[in-house]
């Protein structure tokens, strides 16, 4: 059963059109999240996704809210993740400049979070103050660096990860960046939208 003073709420702000703040955004799915006591970590991956995205909508949140109070309701386990990869061109992006923007803290911070600290091979990603940490599973320099999220690591095998790698054509001398993901199924689309938006703020950074 939803709660009838949230859901009223939300359809309230979607029917007149607003833009739902990031602050607004996470303050919903927090009280949602307590009030049907969610432990679906499938959705809890998505709506946390989905705090990164700055322009979320109302009717976005509306969606969001619904949906895990469903899961919270029907007891849904974790859902299957399937692999994906996606190719972005960075034009002729330094591969020195471009590494330094995937693989330390704060070339991260100035497009894949609000901002990012790091201990060793253990990283802390914050968005809006929310923070989730992830261990890096390997790194090779100017090449690839690979984490996990820590709350993956219960996870069946193959176990999630998410990588970016550099590769870089020597004729024409271009770069490009070839990002692999894991993602529920039915929220691929979702996470491939999350990694052009970032992937967007990252060309912005760079210039190209």
């Amino acid at each position: 059963m939803y709660n009838p003073d949230v859901d009223e709420r939300i359809l309230r702000e979607d029917s007149l059109g607003t833009a739902a703040t990031t602050g607004q955004y996470l303050a919903e799915v927090t009280y949602v999240k307590q009030v049907y006591s969610v432990r679906a970590h499938g959705i809890q991956r998505h709506i946390a996704r989905s705090y990164r995205i700055r322009n979320a909508t109302a009717t976005n949140y509306l969606f969001l809210s619904r949906k895990i109070a469903y899961l919270a309701e029907t007891n849904i386990p974790d859902m299957a993740t399937q692999k994906f990869s996606i190719e972005y061109d960075m034009r002729s992006v330094p591969v020195a400049l471009l590494w330094n923007y995937i693989s330390t803290p704060n070339g991260l911070g100035q497009w894949f979070a609000d901002s990012v600290s790091a201990t060793g091979s253990e990283y802390t990603f914050t968005w809006s103050k929310q923070s989730e940490s992830a261990t890096v599973l390997s790194s090779r320099h100017s090449v690839a660096i690979r984490f996990r999220w820590h709350r993956d690591y219960d996870k069946p095998s193959p176990k999630p990860y998410f990588e970016m790698r550099i590769a870089k054509n020597e004729l024409t001398g271009e770069t490009a960046i070839f990002i692999t993901d894991f993602s529920p199924a039915e929220e691929l689309a979702d996470a491939r939208e999350l990694w052009n938006s970032q992937i967007e703020t990252l060309r912005t950074r760079l210039g190209c």
